[in-house]
Order: structure tokens, then sequence, then C-alpha cells
């Protein structure tokens, strides 16, 4: 009986003693409006909701945060009858927890903001700032700020004008007028406002310092420097050697002189007031140098212990026209020392210094090839410490390098001569001729021969460059047309498509640029869309120097496609406005590199050809048009006689008659006809020159008439055509006019 007993009590002490966790209160009060209280990741709880009790069982703490709208601040938190500290950060959190009962009161404020307006120089503002203004304030009244000038001045600008405020009179105003910002009824503040008002003087003008330059350099006229509130600037030649084409820009104007002597300009601003100052052009660089940098650094002793002048003088920058701001960029511009390009090679010395960094100085302007290709060099084992300034002697400012010093027969270095294995080299003259045929950097032979041909035997290279090293250039994008007047071969330098930057020369890649925004203003390069490319092809191939291609295809290139003309709109009979109707596109033909040679059908038609009806009447192009019956019409059908050849109207590009065949429907096509001067072809420029010694034979009605055009002229900027036989009775035809033979426009060629 005592084991039984025992063994119940045993049972019994197994099972656990339950209990009843405590119950507590959280009362939470957000007694304005522009916030909340957010209790443990709920719903955001607001005035709306007055006072809230919650009850809560649980042990654990938990946080309630206050929250503070745009515009609004926390002004006081009631944390369990306790106010908190001001100021008080938004959001704020608070810790909550039982078994007491806890409570959150909180109150907020709208921030209170500032308006004010102050004035420069030349004014002042009124009033000059308004108390009272807080977050949400809206005005039942306008409120005014107003800038008045001082006499004679004017109010320039006023910053900080927000949205929904006017200004009246607009800015720059009239001298004398003051200007009122309003704030209008219902106005509501939402942020501080700070207005500024400028103010300026009467227009004066400051035409610059007198200027000396070399010929061929853009000169820039500065006026920025004059004062006052301006609206026009007018830039004048008032004497000189010869006349310039000023180009304006704003207060600016620039211009180009090749012929020598002294040059006076004259600038007139708004309300007459003027200046001059002079530019003299000169072929001397140390003049130039000197009135640019060297008189202001002597006045101001500034590199005349290092003879800075005097070294660059007798250096090899100086006879290659290297200018003091080629190396210190900007200083001819204000800037001192310019933007100077630091390095590992020291830029008093020219010797290698780690301590510069990874950068170069030289290779601001050289190929950054230079650094590691001498450092591979035997030139590199020779010079050891002294680096560059080995062959440079003279420091940064005079680095004429002397390969002779070296490379002559009875040499110090004991190096022979000839060199092992190039006997050629015994027509020695004693002079720097090294650099014509090797690198100096890297004692290899370089030169546009040494790597590659030139041109490329590959691809179209010879189609697109037919002349010769010495008028190759990488990065250059000059064409025939830049180097002579008339040229048997296209001569599209390397630059036009491959980059123009030296930096991407000799990178072991064959890179293809066929869009650059810097490309120089009317190379077909800049005549290129921004979507000229180059798609490379699936096979590769490799040259007879090793050289690794492909013939891919050109897409959205200039130099092979044509404008269209079509009208947005029938054209009336002699619609005297029909020029508003005619719009021309571009378009493209793709290419492929290495293909076929291009006939003209190839870049464009021939003719070139609208059609009704998405062109009515010929607009913008008069070759030839094609009605809606399907007949031809203009110079191609030429009224049934022999079409007008190319070479009546495109003389200095082509010489020989085209030939043509005739559909059923008296529809022309010409013949090719080969280009001779390729100065004039693909060059940017619809070329327009009439054969002034080969009168056009028109035949009609058993007898042939002879229509000279030795005195036909065309204007590009009206595309009028003057004086033009064929043109009957006709003194002036606007090439494109609308021409329909069965409307009353027979008058647009001829004056019948």
């Amino acid at each position: 009986m005592r084991k039984w007993i025992i063994a119940v009590a045993t049972l019994l002490c197994t099972f656990p003693v339950l209990s009843h966790a405590a119950s507590w209160s959280l009362n939470t009060w957000v007694k304005t409006s522009g916030g909340n209280i957010v209790v443990r990741n709920g719903s955001p709880q607001t005035s709306a909701n007055g006072s809230v009790f919650k009850s809560y069982t649980t042990s654990k703490t938990f946080n309630v945060t206050v929250n503070a709208n745009t515009g609004y601040n926390i002004s006081n938190v009631t944390y369990n009858g306790v106010s908190q500290t001001l100021p008080i950060a938004n959001p704020s959190s608070y810790a909550v927890s039982g078994p007491n009962a806890q409570s959150v009161y909180v109150t907020f404020a709208a921030q209170q903001l500032s308006v004010t307006a102050s004035a420069g120089a030349g004014g002042s503002a009124t009033p000059a700032s308004v108390s009272g203004i807080y977050y949400g304030t809206r005005l039942y009244s306008p409120l005014r700020f107003t800038f008045t000038p001082v006499s004679g001045f004017n109010v320039v600008s006023i910053a900080g004008v927000p949205a929904g405020a006017t200004v009246s009179p607009a800015v720059p105003a009239a001298a004398n007028t003051a200007v009122v910002v309003t704030f209008p009824t219902n106005y509501t503040f939402t942020g501080s406002v700070a207005l500024a008002g400028t103010f300026a003087g009467p227009p004066v003008a400051n035409a610059g310092l007198p200027q000396t330059v070399l010929p061929n350099t853009q000169v820039t006229l500065d006026g920025s420097g004059s004062t006052g509130v301006i609206s026009t600037y007018t830039w004048v030649q008032t004497s000189g050697p010869a006349s310039v084409a000023l180009a304006p820009s704003g207060s600016n104007a620039t211009f180009t002189a090749s012929v020598l002597g002294i040059y006076t300009f004259k600038l007139t601003v708004t309300a007459g007031s003027f200046a001059t100052t002079t530019v003299n052009v000169t072929n001397d660089p140390a003049a130039a140098a000197k009135s640019q940098c060297q008189n202001c650094h002597q006045g101001n002793n500034i590199g005349i212990a290092q003879n800075v002048f005097g070294n660059w003088s007798s250096s090899q920058h100086r006879a290659n026209l290297v200018m003091c701001a080629n190396c210190h960029v900007g200083a001819n511009n204000g800037g001192h020392p310019g933007t100077l390009t630091s390095g590992s090679v020291s830029e008093t010395t020219f010797n290698y210094n780690a301590q510069y960094g990874a950068g170069n100085f030289c290779v601001t302007c050289h190929n950054p090839n230079i650094i590691t290709d001498f450092a591979a060099s035997r030139h590199y084992v020779r010079a050891g410490a002294a680096s560059c300034s080995f062959c440079h002697v003279g420091g940064v400012h005079n680095p004429n390098a002397a390969c002779v010093d070296c490379h002559t027969p009875g040499n110090s270095f004991g190096l022979p001569w000839p060199p092992t294995g190039f006997t050629f080299h015994n027509a020695y003259t004693g002079t720097n001729l090294c650099k014509k045929c090797h690198n100096p950097h890297s004692t290899v032979a370089s030169g546009c021969g040494g790597c590659h041909d030139c041109p490329p035997q590959t691809g179209s290279h010879l189609k697109h460059f037919g002349g010769s090293i010495a008028q190759a250039g990488y990065g250059n994008t000059e064409i025939a047309k830049d180097l002579t007047s008339n040229s048997p071969v296209y001569l599209m330098n390397c630059g036009n498509c491959h980059p123009m930057d030296a930096a991407n020369h000799l990178n072991g890649v064959v890179d293809i640029e066929l869009y650059n925004p810097l490309a120089p203003a009317g190379s077909l390069k800049a005549l290129n869309p921004a979507s000229a490319s180059y798609v490379a092809g699936g096979t590769v191939l490799t040259d007879d120097k090793g050289i690794s291609y492909t013939n891919g295809t050109c897409s959205n290139v200039y130099c092979h496609s044509y404008n269209d003309w079509t009208t947005t709109a029938d054209i009336p009979d002699s619609d005297p406005n029909w020029q508003s109707k005619v719009v021309a596109t571009r378009n493209y033909r793709t290419i492929t590199w290495g293909g076929a040679p291009l006939t003209c059908n190839g870049c464009h038609a021939n003719p070139p050809q609208t059609s009704y009806p998405a062109n009515n009447g010929g607009a913008g192009d008069s070759h030839s048009w094609i009605d809606q019956d399907g007949y031809q019409n203009l110079h191609t059908s030429n009224m049934y006689s022999a079409p007008v050849s190319c070479s009546y109207c495109h003389n200095d590009t082509v010489k020989q008659l085209n030939t043509y065949t005739e559909d059923n429907m008296g529809v022309r096509i010409l013949s090719e006809v080969p280009i001779s001067n390729f100065s004039k072809h693909v060059n940017g420029i619809n070329d327009v020159a009439f054969d002034t010694q080969n009168p056009f034979v028109y035949s009609t009605y058993g007898s042939d008439v002879s229509m000279s055009l030795a005195n036909a002229t065309y204007d590009p900027a009206t595309n009028n055509c003057s004086n033009v036989s064929c043109h009957i009775k006709q003194t002036t035809v606007k090439w494109g006019t609308p021409y329909r033979w069965w409307y009353n426009e027979c008058n647009v060629c001829h004056g019948y």
C-alpha cells in the first residue's frame, strides 16, 4: 500500500503549473494634424482616431513610432507622462512594455518658412523679408516683392522665383524700370523662398587685349569683358592687309587670316558703346609666344632663371609650331599655368621618375606607346637613369633629340657603323635622318609601310585611297579636294574610317570609327550620322603583313547615300508655296567592304529620280520625275529629245556623254560614265559646273539646235540656274520647281 501512494504522488508532480499573464494597456493619442503614430508596424494613427486604448498581455518590448508629415515638425511628445526634450527627431521611436500602463501623446506644428528678397549692387529689394509664413500657408491677397534699380541701372535677373509666382516686366528689364515678383491669391507655400535680384549699369564695350598669332590660326575676338545689360554685340573689321570673314558667336567673333600684317577690329554693343583691339598676324612663332606669354612672364620674373623662352626658341617645338598653349592647355585663355599633364617623366628634365605616377607628361601629345617601347629598347639600356634627357638634351622646353650623337662613324660608344647587316647605311650624310625610318623610342623600323601597306592592298582600301604615303596620315580626315583641285583617284584619308585620336593607333586592334562628334566641320566624317556603323564579316582574313581583317558591311555612311524628295500634300498648278511642302530625306546604302566596284547606281540612281504619288511634280529635284501615268519628265526626258547628260551640268566631275536605254514607256536609264576629277566627287558638295566648251545639241522636228552654256551659272545658296540657253526666254530657273506639262507650268523652264 505504501508503494502505491508514492507512485501516485510522483505522477501528479509531472503536470506543469499554469498561470495567467498580467494584462496592461497602451494609450496613444495624436492631438493635432501633421503626422501619425505607428504601433508595432500597424496602420498609422492620426488625429482623426482620437485617444486610442489597447490592451496587451505580451511581456515583450515593442516600439511606438512618431512620424511628422512633410512640412511639419514634432512639437511635443509626452511619453508615460514625461514631456520629451525639444527638438525631437523625425521620426522618433519609443519602447513600451507591461505590466504597467503606458502612454504616448504627440502634437505636431507646421514648419516656419523663410521668405526673403535680396539685391546685389545697383539696386534694392522691398520688403526684405516676410514673417509669419508656415508650411501650407495660403495667401488670401497677393504678396509682392519689388526690385528697384538705381538711376541708369536695370534689373538683369531675379533668382529663386518659384513656380506659380510671376515676374513683371520680364527680365532683363529696361533701364530705370522696377520689376515686381508677385505671389498670387491662393498661392500655397511649401518651402522657403529666397529671391535674389541682380542689377547692371549702362553697357560698356570691352574688345579685349591685342593679340599676336601665327597665320591660319583661328583667332577669337573676346568681348565677354563688356559690362551692363547687352543684347547686341557687333564686330567689324576697320583695317588690315586683307579682309577676313568674321564668324560671330555671342559676345565673341572668330576668324582665320593667312595674310601677314596688323588687323584692327571694332566692337559695338547695345546703346552704342564701342572699343577696338588689334591682331598682329606674323610668321614668327617667337613673336606670337612673346605676345601670348613671354611679355607677362618677363614682367613678373616668371621662368626667367630657367630660360624657358630661350630654350623653347631653340627647340624643335618652335620649329614645329608647338606653342606654349599646346602643352599648357588653356594658358592662352587666361588659365595659369594651364592644364599640364604630369606623369612618369619629369616636366623639368625629361628624366624618368617613378614618383610621378602612372601618367606621362610626354604622352599629352605623343603616343603613349613611347613609354613601354622605350623601356623594351636598347636605348633604355644606354640611357640608364638619364632616361629621356639622354637624347633630349636641354630639358622639357628644349627637347631636341640628336640620333647622330651615337649613330655616327667613330662614335664614342663603339657602335658599329654601318650597323651589322645594314650596309645601305653607308650613305651616311651626317644629318639626323634616323627617325625617317626608325622609331627612336623602340629602335625598330616605323613609318606607315613598316607595319602595313599604305594604303593596305585589302578590301576596298585602294578604291578609297589611291594616293601616296606622303598624302596619308593617321587621324587625317582630308580628301582629294583638300589636297588638290584635280585628282585622278579618291584620296579619302585614314581618319575618315579609322579613329582620329592617335591613342588608338598601334594598339593591336584595327579600329573602325565612322562617326565622331569632334570631326572637323565639312569633312566626310562630320556628315555621317551617329548611326553610321561597320559590322564585321563572318570570315577572318589575313593580309601579307599578318594583320587580320574581315569584309564586313558599312551602313548609314554619307559617301554611299543620296537625297530623296517627297511632298507632304498635293501641289496646285503654279503654287508659289511649293517649297513648304517638300521634304528631303537622306537614304543610305549598305555596302560590303571588298565587294565589286560600285557604279553610279551603287550609291544613287542614274539618273536620280522621284515618282508620283510620293512626289507631286518632281518638287525638289529636277533630274527625273515619273508622273501618275508612268511617263518620265524633266531633264532626262528632255521633251523626248536626247537626255541631258551628266557632263553638261557636272562638267568638273565627268566629261563623257552618257548613252541611254529606253523602255516601252519612254523611261530612260543613263549609262555609267567615268569620273574625270575625284576632287569634285563625294566631297560633301553638290558640284555644279556647266560645260562651257561643248554646246548641248537639241534635236526636234528633224533639225538640230545648238544650246551654248558658255554664260550659264549656278547659285548653290538659292538653287538658281541662270543664263542657261536651254531655258529659252527664261533668265533664271530654280532647281526643283514642280513641272507638269498639262498645267500652266511651261514658264517654269521657258518664258512663254
